[in-house]
């Protein structure tokens, strides 16, 4: 072969469409990468919104079945085609907001339930500490001799964050 003949070959494989489907009959060559389509792509994209939607919220899960993503598979697919979006082309930042995002927010959740309940083992250690010695009263600091405190004037917005 000739120079030439392999440049022919190269510019006869650059201008194969290799998305496009193969003839009946014809098989798939070896080493041709997958490159899914836009159902698949679709039904994967439904997939990957129910199954962080079901580790959020496991009753949603129920909504979620085969038929209901095959379907709502079938309605996206159209859209993707329409507007020539692909999955395999979103930026792998993107890729990786998807992944770890609800990772990082589930983690989140757990951390901070972890915090209330140690600051609630803490509250009362911390209330039996304060409290005064038995037979003694304290005074409040500005108490009159009725022993009741002066009247603090208090904004009705302070309700919101008892």
């Amino acid at each position: 072969m000739t120079d030439l003949d392999n440049l022919a070959g190269l510019a006869h494989e650059a201008d194969t469409d290799k998305t496009a489907p193969l003839p009946p009959g014809e098989a798939a060559p070896e080493d041709v990468p997958h490159v899914p389509g836009p159902e698949e792509q679709a039904l994967d994209l439904v997939n990957m919104f129910a199954g962080t939607l079901a580790a959020y919220a496991p009753d949603a899960g129920a909504v979620w079945t085969e038929q209901a993503r095959a379907m709502s598979a079938a309605a996206i697919a159209p859209v993707m085609v329409k507007y020539n979006w692909s999955m395999t082309a979103i930026p792998c930042e993107l890729g990786a907001a998807i992944i770890v995002g609800p990772l990082l927010y589930r983690s989140a959740m757990i951390v901070g339930e972890k915090l209330k309940a140690d600051r609630a083992a803490k509250a009362p250690a911390a209330a039996t500490a304060q409290a005064p010695a038995a037979g003694r009263l304290v005074p409040a600091p500005g108490a009159t001799e009725t022993g009741a405190g002066p009247e603090v004037a208090v904004h009705p917005q302070m309700a919101l964050y008892a």
